[in-house]
């Protein structure tokens, strides 16, 4: 299902990838999933706009496995993600945050 490369403490990645198949993609995804609402770790908003409830969660973080279980995670819990990325700039992440209020 999902091919990766792990970095190394230099900041280089490792030359072989390592693979994740479909089940195990699947069991990390509803492990993370059940823990997020077991400890409920995402709050339901409404939002002024009258558009319902809404759970919205932010990423901040590089294009890894741990991304993608955790957006694959939410969706299991119908949670929005909303993604961050460093290139944005500040002004991009202040836009964002008010616009979502994200967790």
């Amino acid at each position: 299902a999902l091919g990766y490369r792990k970095q190394l403490s230099n900041g280089e990645v490792e030359g072989d990838y390592n693979f994740v198949k479909y089940g195990q993609l699947y069991e990390l995804c509803e492990n993370f999933s059940k823990n997020v609402e077991i400890n409920k770790l995402v709050e339901e908003r409404t939002y002024d706009d009258e558009s319902g409830k809404w759970k919205i969660l932010g990423i901040f973080a590089r294009n890894c496995l741990e991304w993608v279980v955790t957006d694959v995670a939410m969706q299991m819990n119908d949670i929005t993600t909303v993604t961050f990325y460093s290139t944005l700039g500040s002004d991009s992440f202040d836009h964002i945050f008010k616009q979502t209020e994200v967790n």
